[in-house]
């Protein structure tokens, strides 16, 4: 019976190590959209993160609505709170009595970024600001610029998605001037939400990445 505090406790640590491994990354503050979130919630995920010459690490992630505010509650592998955010109306706050922690707001800044319809990136980071490609494999990729350079990159690894259509579509008419409109309309038709692809990885410029899933139930 001794091993069970002993277990607790090396997890515990592990959390933490977590923690500071997970929110550790840009110094600055996180870019956010020019309008307000558009995608559904309440969203339970699972997240994995890995970074060069470290072990891969678990994380659970909640996103809610609390009103008018989006409440954004991170835990380690035990269930213990590691970082609680609440966004509402573009400004972020601490939520409970949880040290503030602005860095983890990265990750939840990212999966904004991520669940942003496509055709809504313009109003909500600013023409220009952004990009959207299929990679030699088929995936769809988009990736968002700060000052010209990646800030991150999002992977949908399924090249027979949605998205990947989309960003075909997307490729084929900045390719291709002599488009007919019957295949604008095709490309239209392709256009889908981002969202809808529940499987994803966010890779930031430091090298982190986060590897985004749907949080399993347990029985």
């Amino acid at each position: 019976m001794r091993a069970i505090p002993s277990f607790l406790l090396s997890c515990r640590t592990l959390a933490v190590a977590m923690t500071f491994a997970l929110l550790a990354g840009c110094a600055g503050a996180p870019p956010m959209p020019a309008r307000d979130a558009d995608f559904s919630v309440p969203r339970q995920l699972h997240v994995v993160q890995e970074a060069p010459g470290q072990p891969a690490l678990d994380a659970m992630l909640v996103v809610q609505r609390e009103g008018a505010a989006l409440r954004w509650s991170l835990f380690d592998p035990m269930g213990v709170p590691q970082a609680r955010q609440m966004l509402e109306h573009g400004q972020w706050r601490n939520d409970g009595f949880l040290r503030p922690n602005a860095q983890a707001r990265d990750l939840f800044a990212a999966l904004m970024f991520a669940w942003t319809p496509q055709e809504n990136l313009d109003a909500a980071y600013g023409a220009g600001n952004w990009r959207a490609q299929t990679d030699s494999g088929g995936a769809a990729e988009r990736s968002l610029l700060e000052r010209g350079a990646v800030r991150w990159k999002v992977r949908w690894p399924q090249a027979n998605n949605a998205d990947a259509a989309n960003a075909q579509a997307t490729n084929a008419q900045a390719t291709n001037a002599k488009a007919t409109n019957a295949q604008a309309t095709n490309a239209q038709t392709t256009t889908t939400n981002v969202s809808n692809a529940d499987v994803f990885s966010i890779t930031t410029a430091s090298g982190v990445t986060w590897r985004i899933s749907p949080l399993k139930e347990q029985p």
